[in-house]
């Protein structure tokens, strides 16, 4: 059995009052993390652990140092952030390019068809990457016994 992802709907799509509400949200929601990121100072010393996990358990989870290492990175500390959570890399470019989008998208009024099958397909497929990359960067922490 073959499932075909051809459609007769359209893959770009005029935004709508509610989706130009939501990329405005979230060009709000990354602009807030990236300025915050840039005018942190880091420091491990005096580091807020909002990990629920790691509170309960001891343990960090999958995602600990995921935002001291963005922070890290975008004052040009690489080592550290690094250290913090190697994974910084996807996530760092991924918050610049969905905030890109998003702004480029109202600029010219149109977005992508969320409901288009080669766009479901390819965030589908994304999605499962990413969290594949989180689960085993996460087990090589539990495994190696590494905390932040």
């Amino acid at each position: 059995m073959s499932h075909s992802i051809t459609s007769d709907k359209p893959i770009i799509i005029k935004h709508n009052r509610k989706s130009k509400l939501v990329s405005l949200l979230i060009i709000m929601a990354i602009s807030f993390i990236l300025f915050w990121g840039v005018y942190t100072v880091p420091s491990e010393k005096n580091a807020i652990e909002l990990c629920p996990v790691k509170a309960f358990t001891g343990y960090s989870c999958f995602g600990c140092g995921l935002g001291r290492s963005i922070v890290y990175a975008l004052h040009s500390d690489f080592d550290s952030a690094f250290r913090m959570h190697p994974l910084w890399v996807v996530f760092l470019p991924l918050l610049i390019l969905i905030l890109l989008y998003h702004i480029s998208a109202l600029i010219i009024n149109k977005r992508f068809n969320i409901n288009h099958p080669v766009i479901r397909r390819v965030n589908e497929s994304f999605l499962v990457i990413l969290a594949l990359l989180i689960i085993g960067l996460g087990i090589i922490r539990l495994v190696t016994n590494q905390t932040i």
